[in-house]
């Protein structure tokens, strides 16, 4: 008995946790849901009630391996682009408050954590595209000796990255963590830190 090949989209998911109204934020978070479709992309609410500083979106992307991870996401973030790109395209102008979007990318041997604040479309669109560019530097600074990554990284970090996943945080076991800031100015993610799982 044959079984048909599955495609990479059937080895990933998606979900997003949003906390506070914010029309803009809630704005982005609608074409996220529409670009990450193709992962039965999950949404809901959480923190009741209790706000942090910045209106959020935490988006969790969870793949079976990293390179499956990039060639999904190098397909996504192209129509995520396009559709913020297209939504906010009659109104430019800056918002008054940052708003701020956490997306963690979690694959069998690495988990990558993106943050970027932001207070107007283009910022966000461009950071959305250009996240390909965390997981494959994370992938090649993997594939060496996991202790020189380390040494080599921007700060050792001494605890690992927490995540949501339903109603609970978890804390990635993966051998090695990797944050990431974005410069709008750089139009590139920064790494800030790199964690190693003892």
């Amino acid at each position: 008995m044959s079984h048909q090949p599955q495609n990479d989209e059937s080895q990933a998911s998606a979900y997003i946790y949003y906390d506070r109204y914010d029309p803009f934020l809630f704005d982005v978070r609608d074409e996220l849901e529409k670009a990450l479709q193709p992962l039965e992309v999950q949404t809901r609410q959480y923190m009741a009630g209790v706000s942090p500083i910045l209106p959020t979106l935490e988006i969790v992307l969870k793949f079976v391996n990293t390179p499956i991870a990039v060639a999904i996401l190098t397909k996504i973030v192209d129509v995520i682009y396009d559709l913020l790109q297209a939504k906010f395209a009659k109104s430019k102008q800056e918002k008054e408050d940052l708003v701020r979007t956490i997306t963690t990318i979690v694959t069998n041997n690495i988990t990558i954590q993106g943050v970027v604040d932001f207070n107007d479309s283009e910022t966000v669109a461009r950071a959305m595209k250009a996240m390909p560019q965390m997981l494959i530097e994370a992938s090649e600074m993997q594939q060496v000796e996991t202790k020189q990554a380390v040494q080599n990284g921007p700060i050792n970090e001494s605890y690992g990255i927490s995540y949501r996943d339903g109603d609970n945080l978890t804390i990635s076991r993966s051998t090695l963590q990797f944050r990431y800031t974005y410069s709008s100015k750089a139009n590139r993610w920064i790494p800030t830190s790199i964690h190693k799982e003892q």
